[in-house]
């Protein structure tokens, strides 16, 4: 009997543990930061991975901000951050094209991790266009 009361207090303690985190979080950023995941990519294996991930990437967030599924694109955003940084060592892009990439990348990761539909709605269609600059030089 006593084994199953230990049991029972350890189940409700791990059901409940989680919950009152949240609940116990100073404020919206709090809650936020347990709640969001973060996520390791690998570096994409060359220079044409890097470009369709940046094609890719983009309309998956794309399709995942008309579904207001924000942490789908957090996790993608890794992704762009990836691929960002193998084009900025790899290739020979001016600091100009690839740093306003790489801005929206961050704004864009930032914002979804932080709930921003708006600034989200506002940043994704100058992140594919910024994108799409930056296939077109590369090629």
């Amino acid at each position: 009997m006593k084994k199953i009361a230990i049991k029972a207090f350890l189940l409700t303690i791990s059901l409940i543990f989680p919950l009152s985190t949240l609940a116990f979080a100073d404020n919206d950023q709090d809650a936020i930061a347990i709640r969001t995941e973060h996520y390791q990519t690998a570096a994409p294996k060359d220079k044409q991975e890097a470009l369709s991930w940046l094609e890719e990437k983009v309309k998956i967030m794309d399709k995942a901000l008309k579904e207001d599924k924000l942490e789908l694109i957090h996790e993608q955003s890794y992704y762009l951050e990836s691929s960002v940084e193998f084009l900025r060592d790899k290739t020979k892009l001016s600091g100009k094209e690839i740093d306003a990439l790489d801005e929206l990348v961050q704004i864009i990761h930032f914002a979804s991790e932080n709930d921003e539909k708006e600034t989200l709605e506002e940043k994704l269609p100058l992140l594919k266009a910024s994108a799409e600059t930056i296939r077109k030089l590369v090629k």
